[in-house]
């Protein structure tokens, strides 16, 4: 049998594919459980209408229906550990930072799209944080190389456990 460090990491992406049905969600989460592969983990995106728009934002109402409370998702991270060895979360705001940090011991990494790369605020919160056992993935999507080396610096001073692009 192969190792799972030699083998690569499928994340299965659930992102709000959930439609803020907590039960669908888990329905998911189990079918993306009984995925065959040995080196799997799972995502989510966890955000706040209120803290990733304003409330006349054309989408805005989508958002609320499709966000779940802190209580809920501590419960499916949680139940989700159980299953997953490596969970990550994507982070949009300081809510997902909050999500994140509460949740810490059942996550093992998270995502800063590219358009929350240099989201200062995200930044700040992220600094307050011990994340030196937190894997972190930057998606540099329309950055210019230089401008991702300087990022890659930046972000390398958190101490993240690693970072990948």
């Amino acid at each position: 049998m192969i190792k799972d460090k030699l083998l690569p990491e499928l994340i299965v992406e659930l992102a709000n594919s959930h439609d803020g049905n907590i039960n669908q969600l888990e329905r998911l989460i189990e079918a993306s459980y009984k995925l065959d592969y040995e080196n799997k983990s799972i995502k989510f995106q966890i955000f706040s209408p209120d803290t990733i728009s304003l409330n006349d934002f054309e989408w805005y109402k989508v958002y609320k229906k499709i966000t779940f409370d802190e209580l809920i998702w501590k419960k499916v991270l949680k139940a989700t550990s159980k299953k997953f060895k490596k969970i990550w979360i994507d982070i949009f705001d300081s809510y997902g930072v909050k999500i994140f940090e509460e949740n810490k011991s059942f996550v093992s990494g998270i995502k800063l799209q590219s358009s929350v790369i240099e989201n200062l605020e995200v930044r700040n919160l992220l600094e307050k944080i011990d994340l030196s056992n937190t894997r972190l993935m930057i998606n540099v999507s329309g950055y210019e190389i230089n401008k991702i080396n300087e990022i890659i610096k930046e972000l390398e001073l958190i101490s993240f456990k690693q970072i990948i692009i």
